[in-house]
């Protein structure tokens, strides 16, 4: 069924411009951080312009709804912004609809004076050394995923993900202090949040009592914020230390309740992976083993370089993403542009996403003419294979969530995108 006019006519609000005014329809696949930094910069820049931002979820915000880590609400009111804009009579949500599936690319290209692709980089870079199937190897982002009650990630379809006793992160940077700290809190250090409590259960972080993080670059070179490396080492009833050494960074700048046994995160630094194993004799059954050479670099290891094996029930990487292909958008045009990780290879920081973000709305505005002669939404929208959501509709899932919160939770996501559509059909009924 296409979408009806009447409900097209909701979500496309009266400007009090006719389309002779329009300068430029601009089309932003994504709803991320980018995406939405992009809308804004385009607004502040492109006279006339009208925007429509396209998400495949239901829901906007992308990475800052269920990536950034549940516990950090400060980054995650930057939504506040975007909220905002969306309120702008010049812009569009457009949710629940799949560019290359539910609306095809070249239609929106036909559409769109612009099309601006800001999908992010959804793939975690896969570990460059032989792993045994059997081993249970999680990506951070879908440990994040998992807390933020995202219902794609792929913990969410496992039979068990309770992680064990002891845990082990491959990286250093500040993924890796993400995961570490909210596998190291109690469930009162997550007053204030919208962390999903039943997959914090499903987890059992209070059997955890060790932790080991492994660095492939020196101490002197680590990647993570030392504001980050302070938060874990300020929660109760944790011990850090570096390289067997305990850690002299001050732990009485934040207080809280401790955890009910304590908890040992070490971090080794000059680790270069060689293979992960599972061990499976009587000892130690069903113990991963991750083997490491010990260098500061590829041109310092050798033969004779020391060798580690590291012991752990769970392992969890944080190395980075890669783009993986999206199905459009892949055939150069010179009205598509590509705009944050998807175009960097690189997924950065909100002020580096945001920094981008003005530069494509810059190079957009460069080559916008006086009068758009397309009719953007309006054109598509025949096309369109069911109702998208609207942003009104996201304010109303939004709002429920707020409503059902448990007490110290800010909100309880849904976890299920027909819990959310169910929400939708009784908000418009």
């Amino acid at each position: 069924m296409s979408i009806s006019t009447n409900y097209l006519s909701g979500i496309m609000p009266d400007s009090g411009q006719n389309d002779e005014k329009i300068s430029a329809h601009v089309a932003i696949v994504g709803s991320g951080p980018t995406g939405c930094f992009a809308a804004l910069a385009m607004l502040k820049c492109i006279p006339e312009v009208r925007i429509t931002v396209f998400e495949a979820r239901p829901a906007p915000y992308g990475l800052l709804r269920y990536g950034v880590a549940p516990d950090h609400q400060g980054m995650k009111n930057v939504t506040r912004q975007f909220e905002r804009l969306f309120g702008s009579n010049q812009v569009e949500f457009v949710g629940n609809v799949r560019i290359g599936q539910d609306l095809p690319f070249e239609v929106l290209q036909e559409n769109f004076d612009f099309v601006v692709i800001a999908t992010g980089l959804p793939s975690e870079r896969a570990l460059p050394v032989p792993v045994h199937p059997g081993a249970k190897i999680w990506g951070a982002s879908q440990l994040l995923r998992y807390l933020n009650a995202d219902p794609d990630s792929d913990l969410r379809t496992k039979e068990t993900v309770e992680l064990g006793d002891s845990v082990l992160i491959i990286g250093s940077g500040n993924v890796a202090m993400d995961v570490a700290r909210l596998l190291a809190k109690s469930d009162e250090g997550f007053d204030g949040s919208d962390v999903d409590d039943a997959a914090r259960e499903a987890l059992a972080p209070s059997k955890i009592t060790r932790i080991t993080l492994l660095s492939r670059s020196p101490y002197e070179q680590v990647r993570w914020d030392p504001s980050m490396f302070k938060e874990l080492c300020s929660i109760p009833g944790v011990e850090v230390y570096l390289d067997g050494r305990r850690s002299t960074e001050r732990t009485d700048t934040f207080s809280g309740p401790t955890r009910h046994q304590r908890l040992r995160v070490e971090v080794f630094f000059n680790q270069k992976l060689r293979e992960i194993d599972l061990q499976e004799d009587n000892a130690y059954a069903n113990q991963i083993t991750v083997r490491t050479q010990n260098g500061t670099s590829d041109a310092h290891l050798s033969a004779e370089s020391p060798k580690t094996s590291f012991r752990a029930s769970a392992v969890i990487t944080a190395i980075g993403f890669e783009e993986r292909r999206i199905g459009f958008g892949e055939v150069p045009a010179d009205n598509v542009l590509r705009a944050g990780g998807c175009a960097t290879g690189r997924l950065g920081n909100l002020a580096e996403n945001r920094a981008l973000a003005k530069q494509t709305a810059q190079l957009v505005a460069a080559k916008v003419g006086k009068q758009s002669k397309l009719t953007g939404l309006a054109g598509v929208a025949p096309f369109l294979a069911q109702t998208p959501v609207s942003f009104s509709d996201w304010k109303a899932i939004d709002e429920a969530e707020v409503t059902r919160a448990r007490p110290g939770r800010i909100r309880q996501k849904f976890t299920s995108w027909s819990e959310m559509s169910d929400v939708v059909a009784q908000t418009r009924s």
